[in-house]
This record gives C-alpha cells, structure tokens and sequence, in this order.
C-alpha cells in the first residue's frame, strides 16, 4: 500500500512541473492576442481571427519543421551526439537561439510602445 502511495506521490511531481509551464505559457498567449486585436476594429474582428489561427498554425508546423530539421542535423554533423531516446540538449540548445534572438529584439522597445494600451497616450491626449 505504501509503495501505490509512494508512486502516486512520484507522479503527481512530474506532472505538476509541465502543467504549470503550459499554464504559463497559455497565459502568455492570451495576453499577446490581447494586444494583437487591441487595435481592430469589431467589423473586421472576424477577418483578424481568421488570419491570427491560420498564422498560429504556419508557425507551428515551422517550429516543428526546424526541430526536426535541427534534430536531423545534429544527427548528420556530430555522429553519435544523439542517440536512441538518447541526449537532445545540442538539438534543444540550436531551437532555442531563434527564441533568444527574438526576446533580444523585444527589448529594443520603447517605453511608448504599447503606450495606448496601457492607457497612457488617452489621458496625453487629453491634457
């Protein structure tokens, strides 16, 4: 009996760590749609929402596409980096430089960027 409990308790741990990452991340998502219909008008909304999934899913099949061409590629130029059901970290490492890359460009912002959402150039305005 205390071995089940012991079990239960093993992977009740594995699976809290990638609940609360998708968690983030759908939170994260949210808020970037957010932002993207912020500035469409409602008679055109149908259009935005239409053109924002099919969007989504290019990008993922990209995504997918590059990490298994990267994959691929790890395999080919370093023999035996990635073995069966064996190390991804060179694989992970080469999809995650595209991802650096983009929150480097993000904060090249600027503080008015995003200025009209917060509420900040209405009440500029108004004054």
């Amino acid at each position: 009996m205390r071995k089940d409990l012991k079990m239960a308790s093993v992977s009740a741990r594995n699976l809290r760590q990638p609940f609360v990452g998708a968690l983030l991340r759908i939170l994260q998502i949210q808020g970037l749609e957010a932002m993207v219909f912020s500035e469409v008008p409602q008679s055109e909304m149908g259009h935005a929402s239409s053109l924002l999934s099919v969007v989504k899913q290019l990008a993922a099949s990209a995504g997918v596409a590059y990490a298994g061409l990267v994959v691929q590629g790890v395999q080919v130029f370093w023999v035996g980096a990635l073995t069966a059901g064996g190390d991804f970290r060179v694989a992970i490492v080469l999809v995650a430089i595209p991802l650096a890359v983009t929150t480097l460009l993000s904060l090249r912002l600027s503080k008015e960027d995003g200025a009209e959402m917060a509420g900040r150039v209405i009440a500029a305005k108004q004054s």
